[in-house]
């Protein structure tokens, strides 16, 4: 009888094992996003590769030498651009889940399990409320304009949008 219990645990935990095979989920830290980008000529690449890389600096080099309005001044340094979009990115991530903590207020939702999870890609459905768009803050306006202006650039010289995979360190 014991025999028996034995080999049905294993089977047990062998078929669990099965079920699981297929579909890796991980944390943040330890998620790893690649982007593909598409081109007539040059095929699908990664977005590292120096074909993608040459014209996405060309078109950023462009926008950014017209200059970006932030906090009143005309800036043209990339470096200082590119901190302007890190701050907008966190300010907008920040500002959508306060809609969301508020949506989700009177929806009987838990609004901070629900607010992570929507923030992190899965699907949460269960008494979904509507959340208001939220726009750029006007202080992010002119940068978010210059990264509308590169992706317009880069998709004329060809490249398509990218396609992202996901993959576990």
């Amino acid at each position: 009888m014991k025999k028996r219990s034995v080999i049905f645990s294993v089977l047990v935990v062998s078929l669990s094992g099965c079920a699981t095979k297929g579909y890796v989920d991980c944390g943040p830290k330890e998620a790893e996003y690649k982007f593909f980008y598409k081109h007539p000529t040059h095929g699908e690449v990664l977005g590292t590769d120096p074909l993608y890389r040459a014209d996405y600096q060309a078109c950023r080099n462009e926008v950014h030498q017209r200059g970006v309005m932030i906090n009143g001044k005309l800036v043209r340094d990339s470096e200082e651009i590119k901190k302007a979009g890190t701050s907008m990115i966190v300010d907008q991530t920040k500002r959508r889940i306060k809609e969301m903590d508020k949506a989700y207020a009177g929806s009987g939702a838990n609004a901070g399990i629900s607010g992570a999870l929507a923030v992190s890609g899965i699907n949460y459905t269960a008494n979904k409320p509507t959340v208001k768009e939220v726009p750029v803050a006007p202080e992010y306006a002119d940068v978010e304009r210059a990264n509308t202006e590169i992706e317009k650039c880069v998709s004329n010289k060809g490249w398509s949008k990218p396609r992202m995979e996901k993959s576990c360190k």
